[in-house]
């Protein structure tokens, strides 16, 4: 799991990767 605080606010990185967007990574979970 990958939190990713994007412009429009905190999502996974399967729904930032969706809708292309970059962000900051905030925590990895494996």
């Amino acid at each position: 799991l990958v939190l990713i605080s994007t412009s429009k606010g905190v999502m996974t990185g399967a729904e930032a990767a969706k809708a292309k967007l970059g962000g900051e990574l905030l925590l990895k979970v494996y």
